[in-house]
């Protein structure tokens, strides 16, 4: 099944889309899952490292055992404006704090232009 479809990453969250595996030994394209024929969503998926996914979910999971914590949300691309980071976390007095995977060192300004 389509981890990013069933997700909400470009498909309505709970899309299941059984995969077949596409490529061959010794191929120019290593072997892998895709979508059947005509399955796939307008432009594919942008896919996402494993550890970057992973990061997400641990992230979310860390938030919610949070005090004070009221809704955690992990990014996704369903045609509404991108969350300020892949994580959103909404406090129970309204408050709004983003947590961004990122792997590599970077500045402050770095960090912030992405999201102007």
């Amino acid at each position: 099944m389509c981890f990013y479809c069933f997700h909400g990453f470009e498909a309505p969250a709970g899309t299941r889309v059984p995969l077949v595996t596409r490529g061959r030994l010794g191929g120019k394209v290593r072997r892998h899952f895709a979508h059947p024929p005509g399955q796939a969503p307008t432009g594919g998926h942008g896919p996402e490292t494993v550890w970057h996914v992973t990061t997400k979910h641990f992230l979310a999971a860390w938030a919610w055992c949070r005090a004070g914590v009221d809704r955690v949300r992990l990014e996704a691309v369903d045609g509404r404006p991108r969350p300020v980071g892949d994580v959103e976390v909404l406090l129970q007095d309204g408050t709004k704090i983003a947590l961004e995977a990122q792997r590599k060192l970077m500045t402050d300004e770095g960090g912030r232009a992405p999201h102007r």
